[in-house]
């Protein structure tokens, strides 16, 4: 049963003319994240497309005071992909509560829900090594989302898992309190990088059709990279869904030997 104290769940946008709006409400949850920039290669491509992209959405961009605020458009500034943490709330008060009064109650070896979240991560790591295999650009006019699709796979060849992200999500919340959005198959096979989301309504159809033409050339550019193994993950707390550095504070650092406090 979900926590108690998680009861104003983030809405998740119904149209794209919410979508902007949604991605710059506040909102409060914890997420395990890969960064993006652990891979160079990958990391500049999905910057280059994400401008790319914006200069078709607003073609003045480039001469306009910076950052810009846009009813019509979001930018993602870090790219990332994070995946596993309970669904976001709307009220911080909720979350400080549920963070407080469930996740770090420590047990009699002096361990709370985090430290078993974290050890959990990094078994996963170490036996399972995951990587992620580069799917393509895509762009849900329905939602108005802009982002790269990666497959996530685990390298354990005597286990080949079908829905990987739907065993560590069972793993993590244990004890079945994490509140969840939509129980989609590809949440459970595949994550994303988001770039950008824009009100579709507020695009010609000239603009959508450069934006998909501009993603079809990103897409075989991403397809022929290789597998990303993932030697990092991130846990992180954030207070908007833009993940800007500003939005966000990092519980820890865990990779196959450490679990690393800031």
């Amino acid at each position: 049963m979900p926590s108690k104290y998680l009861k104003h769940l983030l809405i998740p946008p119904r149209d794209s003319t919410e979508v902007v709006e949604s991605r710059r409400k506040p909102c409060y949850s914890f997420s395990p994240m890969v960064a993006m920039e652990d891979y160079p290669e990958l990391y500049a491509l999905l910057l280059s497309t994400r401008d790319a992209v914006l200069d078709i959405i607003d073609p003045n961009r480039k001469s306009k005071k910076h950052p810009i605020r846009s009813d019509d458009y979001i930018k993602v500034t870090h790219p990332h992909t994070a995946f596993a943490g309970p669904a976001p709330v709307t009220e911080k008060k909720e979350f400080d509560d549920f963070m407080q009064l469930e996740m770090s109650i420590k047990d009699a070896s002096g361990h709370d829900e985090m430290d078993k979240i974290y050890e959990t991560l990094q078994t996963h790591l170490n036996e399972k090594n995951p990587y992620l295999v580069p799917m393509g650009f895509e762009f849900l006019e329905s939602s108005g989302t802009i982002m790269a699709r990666y497959a996530y796979k685990t390298a354990d060849e005597f286990n080949q898992d079908p829905s990987p992200l739907l065993t560590l999500q069972q793993q993590i919340d244990r004890k079945g309190i994490f509140p969840k959005w939509d129980p989609v198959l590809v949440r459970f096979t595949t994550v994303t990088s988001v770039l950008c989301a824009v009100n579709v309504k507020t695009l010609s159809d000239e603009q959508i059709k450069a934006i998909k033409q501009q993603l079809a050339s990103a897409s075989e550019a991403l397809k022929k990279m290789d597998k990303l193994p993932i030697k990092n993950i991130h846990v992180i707390e954030y207070d908007k869904r833009t993940f800007s550095l500003k939005h966000l504070a990092e519980y820890v650092l865990i990779n196959n030997e450490n679990i690393l406090k800031p």
